[in-house]
């Protein structure tokens, strides 16, 4: 950490935050797969950002893995792009979910504690957002966090009047600056680190706000 002192959990602590780890991003890819193309687009760029990282850290198994999933998903965009001609669905989705979680955990399991907790969660923190956020959501609004809804932050730009194939390609372009800002984080020290993940965490507030991402849309009515 950046006091310089190792952080180390209870082995029931590390147990149950890897399952919450792996069913977060599992349903994570799975909300963000409601356009065409937007899924496998956003994992495709997530791995090549991990396999970057990956081999930065020494880490061939994680980068191995991050190659195959980002060929996988680039060899598969053709045919799911808009107007998509083939779905993954959700066993798709689940799977592309897992994936990225055993890489980020395999790509930091050798780093410093605090790039450990921060850069992954940098990496992967679209579908990440969107995971937290429509539980919050739900749960504000009384529903069960649960149920499906049509306040993803996908539907927010629909709603807003962009085309699916620009919204898909908004997503790409965060994602893309995302995982440029993860890699660049990895090799600065630890203070810097804690900084940028602030700043970048408050930015992810400020547009969920923005764009009424947590108010109750019957509420505002």
């Amino acid at each position: 950490n950046p006091f310089g002192q190792e952080i180390q959990f209870w082995p029931w602590v590390s147990m149950i935050g890897t399952i919450l780890w792996y069913a977060i991003l599992m349903n994570g890819i799975n909300m963000i797969d409601g356009l065409d193309g937007l899924a496998a687009g956003i994992v495709a760029i997530t791995c090549i950002t991990l396999g970057a990282i990956s081999v930065d850290l020494g880490q061939p198994l994680a980068a191995v893995l991050a190659l195959i999933g980002a060929a996988a998903c680039f060899g598969f965009l053709p045919f799911n792009f808009n107007p998509a001609t083939i779905f993954m669905g959700d066993a798709g989705s689940l799977l592309l979910g897992f994936l990225l979680a055993s890489i980020t955990l395999l790509s930091s399991s050798k780093a410093p504690a605090l790039l450990t907790l921060l850069i992954p969660v940098l990496a992967v923190a679209l579908p990440l957002f969107e995971t937290l956020f429509a539980f919050v959501r739900r749960i504000l609004r009384g529903q069960n966090p649960f149920a499906g809804d049509r306040s993803h932050l996908h539907h927010r730009f629909l709603d807003l009047g962009f085309s699916v194939r620009r919204t898909v390609l908004i997503f790409y372009y965060f994602t893309a600056y995302l995982g440029v800002t993860a890699y660049v984080l990895q090799r600065l020290d630890s203070r810097s680190t804690i900084l940028v993940a602030i700043l970048i965490a408050i930015g992810l507030l400020l547009l969920a706000n923005s764009m009424g991402y947590l108010r109750d849309k019957s509420a505002a009515r």
